[in-house]
């Protein structure tokens, strides 16, 4: 079965991506209000379920897998998908400050932070955002 006794460098991996899911949550609370498509999307419940029952098992089972089948990755392996993780989380999180810096902006709700409060990447608000009428 597993050693359950010690850290495999498999879930280094794991750890980082649990680690920056946490960050994104946290640097999304400043987001909340200016995007409350909880409010008015007709099936967002289910979007709130998952993110309470959901994802917390789903995460939970990735580092059990790996825990107990303890996959053999070579250290370099290791570090291109870490290296992977943080350039995907990078694009995403850099995409969904935009957006929800942009509906702050045209709803004039919009305050920067301070750098210090949680790591603020690059490129995270549009300057002069203009908005394409459909």
């Amino acid at each position: 079965e597993g050693d359950f006794t010690s850290v495999h460098p498999s879930l280094y991996v794991l750890l980082l991506a649990h680690w920056l899911y946490a960050n994104a949550c946290a640097k999304g609370e400043e987001s909340v209000v200016a995007t409350w498509e909880t409010s008015y999307e007709k099936w967002s419940w289910m979007s709130i379920f998952w993110n309470f029952a959901g994802l917390p098992i789903i995460y939970t089972w990735n580092s059990f897998y790996v825990l107990k089948i303890n996959p053999c990755l070579p250290p370099r392996c290791g570090v291109y998908l870490c290296i992977l993780v943080l350039i995907t989380y990078y694009l995403w999180d850099v995409a969904n400050s935009q957006k929800n810096r942009f509906q702050m902006q045209l709803r004039g709700s919009f305050q920067p932070r301070p750098w210090y409060v949680f790591p603020q990447l690059p490129w995270g608000t549009l300057k002069k955002p203009i908005s394409i009428r459909t």
